[in-house]
């Protein structure tokens, strides 16, 4: 997913929803959780 860097960002500043996130890129909710989980295990290591 190219918007990985953008989905992250405005999760933490925009305080969006899962939903509004997947609404907003066209993709599932599965994917906004799954892509939030692999920045979150980008930025620990």
């Amino acid at each position: 997913m190219r918007c990985r860097p953008h989905l992250a960002a405005l999760h933490a500043a925009w305080q969006a929803t899962i939903g509004d996130l997947a609404e907003l890129f066209s993709v599932s909710r599965a994917t906004v959780y799954r892509e939030l989980a692999r920045s979150r295990a980008l930025v620990a290591t």
